[in-house]
């Protein structure tokens, strides 16, 4: 499986002006006419090629879990060390008319004439994905649940054990006092914190694998 994403043909990419936006985007400069030539086709990639087993294999080692493929062909499946969960599986209509053997994108030109170069490497992008579920809220009160976008897969329920007696519409901290008699102030953001408690998380998962 290569990283590279092609320019030219893109579907993301439809007319000029989007494929214009998107190299300018990447680069932070528009684009020569060689670039946006119909026939020509460029990437934007890392340079590295990897298997779709190791893609696969990657995220679930990052939280401390291993996956042995068994079978063979349409077949195949990734079982989780350790137990018989099958975690992967294959489905046929994701299979291309033609294959190759390899695949290796080449950034060279837009390393020449974008002074475009990858700052993310393969490994790096790992905890990215791992990090970037997305929850979807469906439903209301109790019955509000979060579900993975893009599957059927409930990831949040609500437990009403841990509603409180009395609600209200708006809470706002005020650390004023601590900054005025201790010159205390937050040095961690929401955002930061929510970082935070997700490696929390991957590392009671690595620990824990039954967590």
């Amino acid at each position: 499986m290569s990283d590279s994403c092609i320019m030219e043909g893109c579907p993301t990419v439809p007319d000029r002006e989007r494929k214009v936006a998107l190299i300018t985007g990447i680069t932070g400069q528009e684009p020569s006419e060689d670039f946006l030539r119909p026939q020509q086709s460029h990437y934007h990639c890392t340079g590295e090629t990897h298997s779709v087993p190791e893609f696969v294999e990657k995220p679930f080692a990052y939280i401390g879990r291993a996956i042995v493929w068994h079978g063979s062909g349409v077949v195949e499946v990734g079982v989780e060390k350790g137990t018989d969960m099958i975690r992967v599986r294959i489905n046929p209509k994701f299979y291309r008319p033609t294959e190759v053997d390899w695949l290796l994108g080449d950034a060279r030109k837009a390393k020449q004439q974008l002074a475009w170069s990858p700052k993310v490497t393969f490994l790096q992008l790992i905890p990215v994905f791992c990090k970037a579920t997305i929850v979807v809220a469906c439903g209301s009160g109790v019955d509000e649940v979060g579900v993975e976008k893009g599957t059927d897969t409930v990831r949040v329920r609500i437990n009403p054990k841990f509603f409180r007696p009395t609600e209200v519409d708006l809470l706002l901290g005020d650390a004023s006092k601590a900054k005025q008699q201790l010159g205390w102030t937050p040095k961690v953001t929401f955002l930061q914190l929510i970082a935070d408690m997700m490696e929390a998380d991957i590392e009671l998962m690595k620990n824990n694998p039954k967590a």
